[in-house]
């Protein structure tokens, strides 16, 4: 596999390349995105691609937040079935980091699970007991409070063992270091276990005073018990997106997939399961990226086709429109549901989407300015679905001068794009990639062969 600093270095020519494609670029928008307005053919290709994702998921009404990987290059493999990260990567960068605007599928440090928490927290009604309500918000001070110590804790704990795992492998033969799963065990776990039980303590405390003020029965009493403290789950963490060794911990609300991915995958791996087709020509549906609500009249901003050396990409403008024009991608396509977990009540956003809140809370500041919820809001959307492909082969067609004019542009060059691909020369192949050109169809293939990718991502507005 790719060392860690080929990956960097791979990764710095999509980046660099959004800023080097100035004669594409709308002075009135962010130099990294087109305009809606700026429909070509470097738009075009992406919104057939866009167009076949969206029938596949569900049909062209559906997903109407559906985002593109864009960014599918082979060492983006997806991870949720890690043995060490799994959990970290499913429940919380792809459930709950709400997904970044446009029409590129990218995160946010923003949380959905934190920001629910604090719509809920701030949310107000008549109470029955006016005495215990006041009890309960005293005693929430106090949680939140112990949340803060218990979290520094953790972070504490997770910079113990970083230092510990320096020093020994930095004194010690491989034979002698400590797994973190034992290190934990050995000088963690105790400090940690005892620190969650004085937190849920104080939890207990505000409970038996929230429910004692709304009588048990109220909707909102049911809303802020749902949303408690015991529901977190322990994950570990990586040191970084591109370090296989352990960072330490985190705390998080849950999630669930409507199918265990791990079943799926190996069902996948071993050719259980069907390989499905999408076909594009100039014939087929085509889905305008920038239309969403999550896009905001952005698109990709990279055209379709292209090659790439030195940090800069060069865009080929390919004519899609041409009778001999196709693109088939195949593999095997699951779209999997995320959820929320029990944690979570959609009738709180329907219930008190506009309050009532605490006088001067956050919330009511919020809402007087319209900017709790819609595309720029606190709560803007869930991250809802992803669309997962495994052993992924693209092969596109041109009329015969394209073809040569592809496989000439191209020449030379450090990788070449197709789509959400990059596929690189001479030292970029690995033995999991395949790259074929066919001279007499005037098609070029590629294909990744063991693991799955994440192709488009859906989130639901709020």
């Amino acid at each position: 596999m790719k060392n860690e600093k080929l990956i960097q270095s791979h990764q710095s020519f999509l980046r660099e390349s959004f800023y080097s494609n100035r004669e594409i670029s709308n002075s009135s928008e962010p130099s990294n995105f087109l305009s809606a307005q700026i429909l070509s053919s470097i738009d075009d290709a992406w919104n057939l691609y866009a167009g076949a994702m969206k029938v596949f998921v569900g049909g062209a009404n559906d997903s109407p937040n559906l985002q593109l990987s864009s960014f599918a290059s082979i060492e983006q493999k997806l991870n949720w079935d890690d043995p060490d990260f799994g959990d970290y990567y499913f429940h919380k960068i792809s459930s709950d980091l709400i997904n970044d605007r446009g029409a590129n599928y990218s995160k946010t440090d923003k949380s959905f699970s934190e920001r629910y928490g604090l719509f809920i927290g701030d949310i107000t009604v008549p109470p029955m007991d006016m005495d215990a309500l006041n009890k309960a918000l005293e005693a929430k001070g106090l949680l939140d409070a112990d949340e803060r110590r218990h979290v520094d804790l953790y972070d504490n704990l997770n910079l113990e063992w970083q230092a510990f795992n320096v020093r020994q492998r930095n004194t010690l033969p491989p034979s002698q270091w400590k797994s973190f799963d034992q290190w934990w065990n050995d000088y963690a776990e105790n400090n940690y276990r005892r620190s969650r039980e004085i937190v849920l303590a104080y939890y207990q405390n505000y409970r038996s005073w929230i429910q004692k003020a709304f009588n048990g029965g109220e909707a909102i009493s049911k809303i802020l018990n749902a949303y408690q403290y015991a529901k977190k789950i322990k994950v570990k963490k990586p040191m970084s997106s591109s370090n296989s060794q352990v960072g330490g911990i985190i705390e998080i609300y849950p999630y669930q997939i409507s199918e265990d991915y791990s079943s799926w995958l190996a069902s996948a791996k071993r050719g259980d399961l069907a390989r499905s087709n999408l076909t594009i020509n100039k014939n087929t549906y085509r889905r305008n990226l920038a239309e969403s609500n999550i896009a905001g009249g952005l698109g990709i901003g990279l055209g379709f086709f292209g090659a790439i050396a030195f940090g800069q990409r060069k865009t080929l403008q390919i004519d899609t429109t041409s009778e001999n024009f196709s693109l088939t991608f195949e593999g095997v396509f699951k779209t999997f549901d995320i959820l929320a977990g029990d944690w979570y009540n959609s009738s709180a956003f329907e219930l008190f989407r506009t309050g009532p809140f605490y006088q001067n809370s956050p919330m009511e500041n919020l809402n007087r300015t319209n900017s709790i919820f819609g595309p720029r809001g606190l709560l803007s959307f869930r991250p809802s679905k992803a669309l997962v492909v495994y052993n992924p082969k693209m092969t596109v067609k041109f009329d015969r001068n394209i073809y040569h004019y592809f496989e000439q542009e191209t020449r030379g060059f450090a990788g070449f794009c197709l789509g959400p691909f990059v596929i690189g020369g001479g030292s970029y192949y690995d033995h999991k990639v395949s790259v074929s050109n066919d001279n007499d169809n005037y098609s070029f293939s590629f294909e990744i062969k063991d693991y799955a990718i994440l192709a488009a991502f859906d989130s639901q507005d709020l």
